[in-house]
């Protein structure tokens, strides 16, 4: 191995329902993967946790579902489980071991944790059982000598764990913490740094792979028939009975017993149905279950693809009412302004009436007024300018200059396409730390140079950024202090001004016979702005605006002038 280059080891996790399995991920990955409560099975499909053992180790940690899944069949799982190993198989990525979970405070092996065992050895083959580890869990719930009588039967077992020890299989007691969880993945992890970690190839693998079997000619698959096949007897000859017993209680005329039967009947003809389908499932091949998985993988990127839409479009509308709800604030704050100056103005002229009738003796003396204080004037201000800085690197001319509010960035637009962000270091010089880079066409040049305009946020948090030929872009500073492009409307603009508010974008599209369009949303650039007034350049009396500019009250200046002649 290269120096700096990072070994992967991939592990897989396998077990009942609440056998541990999550847990064991959450204290390795510091994740929170869902814990399961042993009723309910949280974990539907493989998924895999990442997180770096040691440096230069990653270990990946596949999670599975177990074949006692309350919400999918036996065959489903299998075909799950088979067709992830199978397609990581075919992309020459290996398993380095298995940790199969079972809980030391279970009583006894149950039905479903047999079939997880044969399944178990079924999938591994006799070549890679060495690699597997049994896993005990739950020891905090136990008192210790019932659960090392409890170890000492699944060891000693055959059809429990006793096959798998003889044969390699390791066993170690996991206790519930970080600590334990990373030593137990320590026996697949090499501890020299040059040694490459060793791999296995599972039985299910080369029987899918290489030999090009059916999932129900695979071993594994033989096992889950086998068991349908038993259980499918059994239920086909409880049917015979139950037919028998029908027969019997309709000639006795118990109707009530036979309409009990015959619901008994339907229920077991459905259960012999299930399973025939079950069993006909298993007869897919490697890359139909890599089919059925990349379809089941569209599937979920759809429904969150279609969850994210639905939240946007939640953001957006209460945005949306945010807005109109801050606009209906203003108005009315606009009206209570005009109707309180109105009823000043009615105060003042009434006060005026009223004074040419007022009568010498009730008119009341002029206010006295102070003698005027010796004021000192101060000396005038004297300015001096001082060159401290020159910046040579740009070489093209300049359209536009903007600082920050709080002056640490200055904002240049060029005539070569691009916007320069100069910031202020701990000295007071400014230099060059992002280029944004707008157009890559070439631009309508006037007097041989490519006119730009760039127009600040009164916050300086978001720019807007425009050509005579161009779209306007936003770029929004992110908490680094790097500009990024959040969107580009659908206009051009040749001049544009921010409200004081930051709220609305003005701008003014065209050389001649342009338009005034008005955006709103200039304050939160990451959603879509939208344009709320446009009106022709000429309703303001002229053909051209040359210059716009907004009042600290909100007030927009405009210049609207003629065309004389092309300059």
């Amino acid at each position: 191995m290269m120096a700096g280059e990072t070994k992967d080891v991939w592990v897989a996790l396998m077990g009942v329902t609440g056998s541990g399995k999550s847990t064991f991920i959450s204290h390795c990955t510091g994740q929170k993967a869902t814990v399961g409560n042993g009723l309910q099975s949280c974990t539907r499909n493989v998924e895999v946790y990442s997180f770096t053992y040691r440096p230069g180790v990653m270990v990946h940690l596949v999670d599975t579902p177990g074949f006692d899944d309350t919400n999918r069949q036996d065959g489903a799982v299998l075909g799950e489980i088979s067709g992830w190993l199978s397609k990581t198989y075919t992309e020459q990525i290996y398993l380095s071991g298995i940790l199969y979970f079972h809980r030391i405070s279970d009583i006894r092996m149950q039905g479903t944790g047999k079939m997880n065992m044969w399944l178990l050895r079924k999938l591994c083959g006799r070549e890679a059982v060495n690699k597997v580890v049994l896993t005990t869990t739950m020891w905090e719930l136990v008192e210790e000598k019932t659960a090392e009588r409890r170890l000492k039967e699944l060891e000693e077992t055959e059809e429990f764990w006793g096959y798998m020890k003889k044969n390699g299989a390791g066993v170690h007691r996991h206790y519930n913490n970080k600590e334990s969880a990373l030593h137990v993945l320590s026996r697949f992890v090499p501890q020299e740094l040059n040694v490459e970690p060793e791999v296995i190839k599972l039985a299910i693998q080369t029987e899918l792979a290489d030999d090009h079997k059916t999932l129900d000619q695979t071993g594994a698959g033989k096992v889950l028939n086998a068991e349908w096949a038993q259980e499918k007897e059994s239920l086909e000859n409880e049917l015979v009975q139950v037919r028998e017993a029908i027969k019997t209680a309709t000639q006795e005329r118990d109707m009530t017993m036979a309409k009990l039967l015959q619901e008994q009947q339907e229920e077991m003809k459905q259960s012999v149905e299930r399973m025939r389908v079950e069993q006909e499932k298993l007869r897919v091949t490697m890359e139909q279950l890599h089919a059925e998985r990349l379809a089941k993988m569209k599937e979920m990127l759809e429904q969150q693809r279609d969850a994210t839409d639905s939240l946007n479009a939640d953001l957006q509308q209460k945005e949306r009412q945010r807005r109109q709800e801050q606009r209906r604030h203003e108005e009315e704050k606009f009206r209570n302004k005009k109707m309180a100056a109105e009823q000043q103005k009615t105060i003042r002229d009434l006060t005026a009436k009223l004074s040419p009738v007022q009568s010498p003796s009730s008119a009341e003396p002029p206010p006295w007024t102070p003698p005027a204080p010796q004021v000192q004037k101060p000396a005038e201000t004297s300015w001096h300018f001082e060159h401290i800085q020159s910046q040579d690197t740009i070489f093209s001319p300049h359209w536009t200059l903007d600082f920050t509010p709080d002056g640490k960035k200055l904002i240049a637009g060029h005539s070569q396409k691009h916007i320069s962000v100069f910031s202020r270091n701990d000295q007071g010089h400014y230099h060059i730390t992002q280029e944004l880079k707008c157009w890559s066409k070439s631009m309508w040049k006037r007097k041989g140079y490519s006119r730009i305009v760039v127009t600040m946020r009164p916050d300086g948090r978001t720019i807007a950024v425009s050509a005579e030929n161009q779209r306007i872009r936003l770029f929004e500073m992110d908490g680094s202090g790097t500009f990024r492009q959040t969107q580009k409307l659908d206009q051009k603009a040749r001049i544009m001004a921010s409200s004081p508010d930051g709220e609305y974008l003005v701008s003014v599209t065209e050389y001649i016979d342009g338009k005034v369009q008005v955006w709103r949303g200039f304050d939160t650039p990451s959603l879509p702005m939208e344009r709320v007034e446009e009106k022709d350049v000429n309703h303001f009396g002229g053909s051209i605006a040359s210059a716009m500019a907004f009042s600290s009250d909100g007030r927009l200046a405009l210049v609207p002038t003629f065309k004389l002649g092309l300059d």
